[in-house]
């Protein structure tokens, strides 16, 4: 699970990982103190990260 906030001019992402997939209740509560915490925030499709989405980064290009 993913998301990700502004700082400024860019984003920041924040990564939540385990072995055993997250039910949707652990899910909405991850978002509710991820609100709480960062204030707005913007979650990604399930699948799709940083590097799928067409995003450039410093010194990567995407293939």
């Amino acid at each position: 699970m993913e998301f990700k906030y502004r700082v400024g001019k860019t984003y920041e992402y924040v990564y939540y990982l385990r072995k055993v997939l997250f039910t949707e209740q652990e899910k909405q509560e991850i978002i509710k103190n991820a609100e709480r915490e960062y204030g707005k925030i913007w979650t990604l499709p399930f699948g799709e990260s940083i590097l799928q989405s067409g995003v450039t980064i410093k010194g990567c290009q995407k293939k």
